[in-house]
């Protein structure tokens, strides 16, 4: 840009990444300004700040530079000489590499190597953080090892379902995060897998980035073995928590509620196994129900029925078909079913222990209870309680290998009616919390 006069500007801009045509360009910019002839008025000016400072590729082209560079310094000399302050000043190459145009064209590399539509979904979501984050029109390039750490956090603080909350509904999720994360606080946070796989994502999209050198280095590399949640690790209830909690439910006539959380005790599955049970998983005849669990599509174990939940499970059975669920059997297509039950019922149990013990327990409390019920009851081996529990014996070469996982479930079924799980429940004596 060269100013004339304080009015009158002659601009030229040098939209290359060849630094060399640059300052030849700028050269032929000084020759066009000395044939003008500049007038008697003062003018600002200073050269590019690249023009002086590059590195040669071959003697030739340094041999040229150094030409270069002598006729720009002794032109500028002259000038000042006659009292003309002469300002070449080149704009700088103008990035449009924003977010959102680079995540396009990554979404649309993807549909090219024909990516399933569940990956898809999966990079597409990530992407949406990271213009929700970033915003649309942030600079790739831009995008530090700082802000990554930043990206992580901010990750960890959203809700599950987050579109489905209406009061976050069409609302901006990093405005929030910035000026009211309180808002956030009520509901359950993605989880830490969850967080992970979308963090993987971007990865893999900033590699892209990275090989068609749009950026020289990825700054979420260091993510690349995942993050880990600083959390209050949860306990099992008190027996008098216990107690207190099957006390509200009862007095407050939310009996459905009541017995999941029973049933939960006494199998010890997980809230979402606990939900997924249908009734015709129930097999009264052989006292065993299958539970199908949600770590993996394909899992699946089974659960003795324990003989002081067979009335309760026969009240939830009734005048129910076969595929229908045992608990909370709501439309099947009803969106969020698992977390909708689970806030309902954490709300129950922070009403009835209070805000500073609800951060120390949770649904998963009760198959904490069930483990250790089961297990001071001295009544099964390392290997049948990891059966009960549900966890897997992978590591138990004589399981795995001989025993092929096969179970006596007539004996187990024999000692589970032994455990003892009474004390969790109030009695004539009991005064609530």
């Amino acid at each position: 840009m060269i100013r004339i006069d304080k009015s009158t500007i002659v601009k030229k801009s040098l939209h290359t990444s060849n630094l060399t045509l640059g300052i030849i360009y700028k050269l032929k910019i000084l020759v066009r300004l000395e044939k003008m002839g500049v007038g008697d008025k003062g003018y600002t000016s200073y050269i590019g700040k690249n023009s002086l400072n590059l590195v040669a590729e071959n003697e030739e082209e340094e041999k040229l530079l150094k030409e270069i560079e002598k006729t720009i310094v002794n032109k500028v000399k002259r000038l000042k000489r006659d009292n003309y302050s002469v300002s070449i000043e080149t704009d700088e190459i103008r990035d449009t590499n924003t977010l959102k145009k680079l995540t396009d064209e990554y979404i649309s590399y993807r549909g090219k190597v024909k990516t399933s539509d569940k990956v898809m979904m999966k990079f597409k979501q990530s992407i949406e953080f990271l213009l929700i984050f970033y915003g649309e029109k942030r600079l790739v390039k831009d995008i530090t090892s700082k802000d990554n750490m930043d990206f992580q956090l901010f990750l960890l603080s959203i809700p599950q379902r987050w579109k489905n909350k209406k009061e976050l509904q069409n609302k901006n999720l990093k405005t929030i995060y910035d000026k009211s994360p309180q808002m956030f606080d009520k509901y359950e946070k993605l989880n830490v897998s969850t967080v992970n796989e979308i963090l993987k994502k971007v990865i893999t999209i900033f590699e892209f980035f990275e090989e068609n050198t749009y950026i020289h280095k990825n700054p979420f590399k260091k993510v690349s073995n995942g993050i880990k949640r600083v959390t209050t690790e949860k306990r099992e209830f008190k027996e008098s928590e216990l107690k207190s909690i099957f006390f509200y439910l009862e007095t407050k006539d939310l009996m459905e509620e009541y017995r999941y959380l029973k049933f939960l005790l006494y199998s010890g599955l997980r809230r979402e196994e606990g939900l997924i049970v249908t009734i015709g998983n129930i097999d009264f005849e052989k006292s065993l129900m299958e539970v199908y669990g949600k770590k993996t599509k394909n899992s699946k174990r089974i659960s003795i029925i324990h003989k002081d939940i067979i009335d309760d499970l026969k009240i939830q059975m009734n005048n129910k078909n076969s595929d229908d669920y045992l608990f909370f059997n709501v439309d099947l297509t009803t969106k969020y079913r698992s977390e909708k039950v689970g806030n309902k019922l954490n709300g129950y149990i922070k009403e009835v222990v209070g805000d500073e013990v609800k951060k120390n327990v949770d649904l998963h409390s009760f198959r904490k209870n069930f483990s250790q019920i089961i297990s001071l009851s001295g009544l099964f081996t390392e290997t049948e309680m990891k059966t009960l529990i549900g966890h897997s014996t992978k590591g138990d070469v004589t399981d795995t290998h001989y025993i092929r996982g096969k179970r006596n479930w007539k004996t187990l079924k024999e000692r589970m009616d032994k455990v003892d799980f009474s004390d969790c429940f109030p009695n004539s004596d009991f005064l609530p919390m």
